[in-house]
Formats: structure tokens, C-alpha cells, sequence
């Protein structure tokens, strides 16, 4: 059954109060979840297992999580999500900060890219599900899967993590962030993404960045100083 993480809330707040659904991990899910602690905003944090999503996929827009309820509504995809929850929590420029917005909004679609490459591991298929199922004809073997991470990390992640890494230092403001010294959904992506794929991470079996360069490692030290990050 699905387990919900609740702070104290009055019965009257069931129709205002957001309800993130995922699974019982921190995956995609967690910088969404880091954006209500740090910007104070009560949510149900709604955990549930492979098979409650395997039975709820029809009735999930897009047959995945994580999800977001609001006044009844139930919205899917993690960056728009993500980008929605960021707006309420301050943490997503507004439409007047052009190049702050730009900015995020490069690293949450270079963070997207990454995934879109870790994809075949996650799954050990070509293919991520076409409703709800693994197609058997494009299973990887255990030896492609081994091939693959090899190339993850030897050739496909090394110099995605240079390009992030000249980018976040070209920033016109000071400070440790993507945009200088405020921080937004982009860092707490990227924070998610980096430290998962650290020597101790739980991001993709087997594919590591086992060293950050000084820019990005200021970044997730950064972050890491934030009340409400580490949940």
C-alpha cells in the first residue's frame, strides 16, 4: 500500500494541500521534495511501490510518477513538476529575470539529456516502457548492460560533466550557484544528479563520476549547507 509522509495539517487543508506521489526512493523525485522543505511549504509526501504504479497506470496521465495533486488535479512529468513547485517556493525565476530563467531552465534540460543517456541502464532495455511494459525484443543481456556502463564512463558522461562544469563558472553574478549567489531548482538538479552518481551514490548501478571538478564540487557543497536539502 501506498505510505504517506504527513506533517500536521487541519482536514480543511485536503483540497489546498499538494500530494507529491513517488516511489520510496529519492530518484527524480527528491529535488521536488527539497523545494517544499526549503521553501516551507507542507506537503503529503506520498511513497509507493513499482507494483501500486504497475496498477494505477491507467489512471496517471502518463502512466508514471512522480505525480503532483493540486486542488484535485493530479499533473505529471518531474520538470514540470519541478518548475511548478519551484514558482511557488521561490526557487524558479521569475518572467522578468531573462537570463537567470535561461539559465536553469539549460541545466534542468542538460540534466534531462543525462538521464536520457542512464535510461538503458536503468531499465537494462533500449527502450524506457511503452505502456507500462519492457518490450523482451530490446532487453540488454547482463554483458551489454556492463559494455554500456563502460561507455557511460569512459566516453559519453566525462565531457558532459566538463560542459556543465565551464557553464555553471560562466555565471555573470558571484556566488556558488547557477546563478550566482541564489540558488534554484537547477541546483538542487543538479545536486541530485552529481551526488548520485558520486563514489556512494544510488543514482545508476555501476556508473560513477568519481571525482567533480572544483566549480561543480563548490556547488553541491554548497547546496549541502541549505537547511532542507537532506531530508
Amino acid at each position: 500500500m501506498p505510505r504517506a509522509i504527513k506533517t500536521p495539517r487541519d482536514d480543511d487543508d485536503d483540497m489546498t494541500r499538494p500530494k507529491l506521489t513517488y516511489l520510496d526512493m529519492r530518484g527524480i523525485a527528491e529535488p521536488i521534495r527539497a523545494c517544499f522543505r526549503i521553501g516551507g511549504v507542507e506537503f503529503d509526501d506520498v511513497r509507493v511501490s513499482y507494483e501500486d504504479v504497475r496498477r494505477s497506470r491507467e489512471t496517471l496521465p502518463f502512466g508514471q510518477v512522480p505525480t503532483l495533486e493540486l486542488d484535485g488535479r493530479v499533473y505529471s512529468q518531474s520538470g514540470a513538476i519541478l518548475r511548478c513547485v519551484g514558482r511557488m517556493t521561490g526557487l524558479y525565476p521569475s518572467d522578468e529575470e531573462t537570463d537567470a530563467r535561461l539559465r536553469v531552465d539549460m541545466i534542468l534540460d542538460v540534466v534531462r539529456d543525462v538521464n536520457q543517456i542512464l535510461a538503458p541502464v536503468w531499465y537494462h532495455n533500449v527502450f524506457p516502457r511503452t505502456e507500462g511494459e519492457l518490450r523482451e525484443e530490446t532487453h540488454l543481456e547482463e554483458e551489454e548492460i556492463g559494455r554500456m556502463v563502460h561507455l557511460v564512463n569512459t566516453v559519453m558522461l566525462p565531457p558532459r560533466v566538463k560542459q556543465i562544469e565551464k557553464f555553471v563558472a560562466s555565471s555573470s553574478v558571484e556566488g556558488p550557484f547557477v546563478c550566482g549567489a541564489k540558488l534554484t531548482v537547477a541546483d538542487l538538479s543538479l545536486h541530485r544528479l552529481l551526488t548520485g552518481l558520486g563514489p556512494n551514490g544510488d543514482y545508476c548501478d555501476g556508473v560513477c563520476v568519481s571525482e567533480l571538478p572544483p566549480r561543480l564540487a563548490l556547488l553541491v557543497e554548497a547546496v549541502e549547507r541549505i537547511d532542507g536539502v537532506i531530508s
